[in-house]
C-alpha cells in the first residue's frame, strides 16, 4: 500500500474516532441537561449538610425520591436507594413500598417539602410526584444517611415522562 493511502486512512480512522467521540459526548451532556433541566438543580449541586435533621421538622415528615420506573413493565430502571424491611425481594427487584412499610435507606437521601424555602412544612402532604418540575426551593437540605430506617406514610408514582415513572415515598422516622 503505497505510504500516501495508508497516511490517508489513518486519518479517516482517527477523524472517525474523534467524531465518534465528539458525538458521544454531546449525547451525554443533553441528556445530563435534561435531566437537571427537568428538576431545575444544577449538575453538580451538593445539599449542605443539616447536623439536628429530624428536629428542624414539627411535623417529621417530607418525600424522597426512591427511584424511577419503567412504565410498560414496572420494573426499576435506576439503582434502589432502599430496601423494604421485612418483605421478601422478588427476582425481578420489583417491589413498592406502601403505606405503613418500614425501609432502610441504602443511600444517603435528601428529604423534599414542595416550597419549603418559603412555605416551610405548609405543603409537607402534597406529593411531588403531581409536580413537571421542582426547584431549589423545594429541597429542606436536610440529609438522610445511608442505613436511616424510616416509616413509609404515602407513596406516590409520578406521571409517565417517556417510558419512564418516578417513584416517591413520604416518611417519617420510626418511633422507637
Amino acid at each position: 500500500m503505497p505510504l500516501l493511502i495508508k497516511r490517508r486512512l489513518e486519518c479517516v480512522f482517527t477523524e472517525g474516532f474523534m467524531k465518534t467521540r465528539v458525538v458521544l459526548f454531546a449525547v451525554s451532556l443533553i441528556i445530563s441537561s435534561v435531566i437537571a433541566e427537568t428538576f431545575q438543580l444544577p449538575i453538580s449541586r451538593q445539599p449542605s449538610p443539616t447536623e439536628q435533621g429530624w428536629a428542624t421538622l414539627e411535623y417529621k415528615t417530607g418525600w424522597l425520591l426512591l427511584g424511577v420506573m419503567t412504565v410498560d413493565k414496572n420494573y426499576w430502571s435506576s439503582a434502589l436507594s432502599f430496601e423494604v424491611l421485612g418483605k421478601p425481594h422478588p427476582e425481578n427487584g420489583y417491589i413498592l413500598p406502601i403505606q405503613g412499610d418500614r425501609i432502610r435507606l441504602t443511600t444517603e437521601q435528601e428529604l423534599l417539602i414542595l416550597d419549603y424555602a418559603q412555605s416551610g412544612e405548609k405543603n409537607r402532604l402534597a406529593s411531588p410526584a403531581a409536580r413537571q418540575r421542582l426547584t431549589s426551593d423545594d429541597w429542606t437540605r436536610i440529609r438522610l444517611p445511608k442505613e436511616s430506617i424510616l416509616m413509609v406514610e404515602d407513596y406516590q408514582v409520578g406521571p409517565p415522562m417517556g417510558a419512564l415513572k418516578a417513584v416517591w415515598v413520604r416518611v417519617s422516622p420510626v418511633k422507637n
